[in-house]
């Protein structure tokens, strides 16, 4: 009977060393977005390319550590930005591959956007008939033309022939570059700074719950938003063996 009660602890440890194999794994998703209030949605306004489709390169440095994985490291990810603003489109931009012991959450830190929108072109009006124009520069004429009988009718600028309505001309406006760092030591502040690290509500979506972040430019109100999922898993019960010389964790 004695033996039996010294026994009965075994089951919770069983209980406890099960839980020991219980991880986590990291997903990280981002998306792009512009306020209403940006000075730059005016300027694609005004070059008259709202229509046409921006891009944005989003570089987010992450640093992961347990005694699994170890990820310090930077990922770039090109992310499509449209007009007007709606609902975002998120993609997934990092995601762990190995399932680890939780030693807390990754850090992520979005430390450069950079993007362009394309050219428009907006319609100029047609040249009259008779107007110069590079396509209609006089060609040169030879002694024996310069000799002949002058036709009166003749116009060296526009054949008689030529229809006097020209197809519309498009001038074309350059694309749109845009910029935008952290601050960093030792560097000047550019105009449009980053700011990384603002905390958005939690919430829930069909990949499951995630923690949101933000990084915002100061002067044309670019957005790039964070989701950060945790996945439980079974780690591996090879990595939980101690290395040679390091003590159980």
């Amino acid at each position: 009977m004695l033996l039996w009660l010294l026994r009965m602890p075994a089951p919770a440890a069983t209980a406890q060393q099960d839980d020991t194999l219980v991880g986590v794994r990291y997903r990280v998703d981002a998306s792009v977005s512009i306020e209403q209030s940006s000075p730059l949605i005016a300027r694609i306004r005004q070059a008259g390319a709202v229509d046409a489709e921006g891009s944005v390169n989003v570089q987010l440095r992450i640093s992961a550590n347990s005694r699994e994985i170890r990820y310090f490291g930077i990922v770039s990810k090109d992310l499509p930005l449209r007009l007007p603003p709606a609902n975002p489109i998120w993609y997934k931009v990092w995601e762990e591959n190995v399932c680890h012991q939780r030693r807390g959450q990754p850090k992520l830190t979005v430390v450069r956007l950079s993007g362009r929108w394309p050219a428009g072109g907006t319609t100029g009006a047609a040249p009259q008939r008779g107007a110069l124009s590079p396509d209609d520069a006089p060609r040169p004429t030879t002694p024996d033309e310069d000799a002949g009988p002058q036709d009166p009718t003749r116009n060296d600028l526009i054949p008689p022939t030529e229809d006097a309505t020209r197809p519309p001309t498009t001038v074309d406006h350059p694309s749109i570059d845009f910029i935008s760092v952290i601050r960093h030591i030792g560097m000047p502040l550019r105009d449009d700074e980053l700011v990384p690290g603002i905390k958005l509500p939690e919430g829930v979506d069909d990949v499951g719950p995630y923690y949101a972040l933000r990084a915002q430019t100061k002067d044309n109100r670019l957005n790039a938003d964070l989701r950060l999922y945790a996945f439980d898993c079974q780690i591996d019960p090879a990595r939980l063996a101690p290395e040679p010389g390091q003590p159980l964790r």
